[in-house]
């Protein structure tokens, strides 16, 4: 389990836009871990993990774009069905509400990256410890 910084960015919702961003932090040689875009008040909102959050904050704010900054935590799971569903169920039983979560693996792959964005991540993080 590991405490990360998770960046949601807004941007114009329209094509191409994701891939400026992605390529300025790309150039910058900042790793995107882990992200998920939806559209919200008429505009893309893309939460990102990176390896350098900070820096990420900077390019970011570089292209002009308004962001902001949240602790959320990550895990890594086994890539196998009810691995989610069992994270999920400690937070519940403990009282800690998901805001908002997002996962992605390779078919195959033995271990999966699960970002959880909670209601009290230092409690969730001695849970999915």
């Amino acid at each position: 389990m590991a405490k990360l910084k998770e960046l949601t960015v807004w941007m114009e919702n329209k094509p191409g836009t994701l891939a400026v961003m992605a390529e300025a932090l790309g150039k910058a040689k900042i790793n995107i871990l882990a992200f998920m875009t939806d559209e919200a008040e008429g505009q893309s909102r893309v939460r990102l993990v990176t390896d350098s959050p900070a820096k990420a904050g900077k390019t970011v704010t570089g292209l002009s774009l308004r962001f902001s900054e949240e602790e959320v935590v990550g895990v890594i799971l086994a890539n196998k069905p009810g691995t989610v569903a069992e994270a999920a169920g400690k937070l519940g039983n403990a009282g800690i509400n998901i805001n908002h979560g997002y996962t992605g693996s390779e078919a195959g792959s033995k271990k999966q990256l699960v970002v959880f964005a909670v209601s009290d991540p230092k409690q969730a993080g001695k849970i999915l410890k």
